[in-house]
């Protein structure tokens, strides 16, 4: 057990630290699975983090689900670095999934998946039926992007081909990924 204080709201593992972001504040925290050290960055003006994921580079990209920001942190140079990334149109994205160079993004104020290349930042978007509401990401094996679509009651998969292709839920029920 880590002492992580506050409401941790995602984690990912590196293999040799637990990062964690949080929902109730400002915080983003790491804690050696070796020896159990703690380490806590602050940002500033930030706040309501959501989904994380690592990178290729071991760096720690997160979300702020109430605001249009997307930010990465590197540990590994000192003094760390943390960049800020402010989305197209006043977009938020909660969730976060990583393929190879690349990391997904739903848009839910926009109704748009989005792709960005970790290597030069360019982003890409596939637009969404109206009425969509992309929550939860994952990358399978083929990488094909899976998505929970809770405005139209699907899971949803977007091919690197870009073709979107929706699988319904009996009535009644709300994918939760």
């Amino acid at each position: 057990v880590y002492p992580v204080l506050g409401h941790p709201s995602d984690a990912r593992h590196d293999g040799t630290h637990l990062w964690w972001v949080d929902a109730a504040s400002n915080i983003v925290g790491r804690a050696s699975t070796d020896d159990g050290t703690v380490t806590r960055w602050a940002v500033p003006g930030a706040g309501g983090f959501y989904g994380t994921a690592l990178d290729t580079a071991g760096r720690l990209w997160f979300t702020a689900a109430a605001a249009s920001q997307l930010y990465r942190l590197d540990a590994s140079v000192a003094p760390t670095e943390l960049c800020t990334y402010t989305l197209p149109n006043g977009g938020q994205a909660a969730y976060l999934a990583r393929q190879a160079d690349y990391l997904w993004l739903n848009d839910r104020i926009n109704n748009e998946i989005r792709r960005l290349r970790v290597s030069d930042n360019s982003l890409t978007a596939w637009p969404l039926p109206a009425g969509s509401a992309p929550l939860g990401l994952a990358v399978d094996a083929e990488d094909r992007l899976w998505y929970a679509d809770t405005g139209g009651h699907a899971l949803a998969r977007l091919a690197p081909n870009g073709q979107l292709d929706f699988y319904p839920l009996p009535q009644g029920t709300t994918p939760r990924m």
